[in-house]
């Protein structure tokens, strides 16, 4: 099933419902800080990116985890 908060999207699976201590999801790339070929949630600082978008993409994360 796909979900959106704010800009993030996300999958989560069917599989994995029954168990509520298990939050796993796979954010798709859209929502995110980053520009032109790292267009747009790009979180490694390992292809020439933006160390701010990375940062800010994680903190993106991070808050959606935490909230």
């Amino acid at each position: 099933m796909q979900f959106e908060k704010s800009k993030l999207q996300w999958v989560e699976y069917d599989l994995l419902k029954d168990h509520p201590v298990i939050d796993a999801k796979t954010y798709l790339r859209h929502g995110g800080a980053s520009e032109n070929k790292f267009f747009s949630l790009n979180l490694s600082n390992q292809v020439g990116d933006s160390p701010d978008s990375v940062k800010m993409n994680r903190d993106l994360i991070k808050n959606d985890i935490q909230a």
